[in-house]
């Protein structure tokens, strides 16, 4: 491919980035979504759970397993809320909180779709509304206590649900509209590259610690042999990559001392 075709399809690509607000609107909208219905179920559960706990009763394996999916989806829809094309492919793990959520709704309706079955006025309802400080299950009429509350976990794991799904297809459309999956990596193999540069391992500063005491020695207390003054200039020159002078009052040789015993000491 030319240098002309190759700038050509850069900017093409670079105007369909340009073109591309209203996907990242609506991306930052349905996370916003997802987050929203997120937090809302699980503080809904979460307030159940701690009035189950105070009557000493265990909570049921429906419930648990919907507050996970809420914890989930909320560090999930938080970490990727920002509408970059890149974090676009995260699209496969939409799909995986949208059968999670559609299990949940499915696991919360199959017992109660409404405020008057046997479930509900024997485990949320009298739970909710404490009615075990007045009798025990079963001989309490619970009437609508905590419905609405019942009404709106089913309804907005719903919502998430379905949201989750829009994640999807939109994910995947700009997926294969907008991503360039070699640029990606290419770039993030570079950002990878700079932070190598940066971390030094405790070895090899270790190293460089020695290599410089050993090149000061030699400029402070070089050999017989150093009697030209290409030698005496080369053992400056490596002096933390600096020329210096041997009578210099700002680098004494008996700091020289100091360096080594201050290295043994930190061994």
């Amino acid at each position: 491919m030319s240098t002309s075709e190759t700038k050509e399809m850069t900017g093409k690509h670079r105007e369909k980035e340009r073109g591309g607000t209203f996907h990242r609107v609506a991306y930052f909208l349905l996370r916003m979504s997802e987050l929203v219905c997120a937090v809302i179920v699980l503080a809904i559960l979460a307030r159940f759970t701690y009035l189950v706990g105070i009557a000493r009763v265990d909570v049921q394996g429906r419930i648990v397993y919907a507050l996970v999916i809420a914890s989930i989806a909320t560090a999930f829809s938080i970490l990727f809320c920002l509408p970059i094309n890149a974090l676009s492919m995260s699209f496969p793990f939409d799909f995986i909180l949208f059968v999670g959520w559609l299990v949940a709704f499915s696991l919360l309706a199959s017992e109660s779709r409404h405020c008057s079955s046997g479930w509900y006025n024997n485990y949320w309802g009298y739970y909710w509304g404490r009615w075990w400080r007045t009798g025990p299950v079963g001989t309490v009429a619970v009437g609508n206590t905590g419905c609405g509350y019942w009404r709106t976990t089913l309804a907005f794991s719903f919502l998430a649900s379905m949201a989750h799904l829009l994640s999807f297809i939109l994910g995947i459309y700009v997926f294969r509209t907008y991503v360039r999956v070699k640029d990606t990596v290419a770039t993030a193999k570079r950002q990878a590259g700079k932070l190598r540069k940066y971390v030094i391992h405790p070895s090899q500063r270790y190293r460089q610690q020695i290599l410089t005491i050993s090149t000061k020695i030699a400029f402070c207390h070089p050999p017989r042999e150093w009697d030209q003054q290409s030698d005496l200039n080369a053992a400056r020159d490596r002096w933390d990559g600096q020329s210096a002078n041997v009578d210099s009052p700002s680098r004494p040789c008996s700091a020289v001392d100091d360096l080594l015993s201050e290295l043994l000491l930190h061994d």
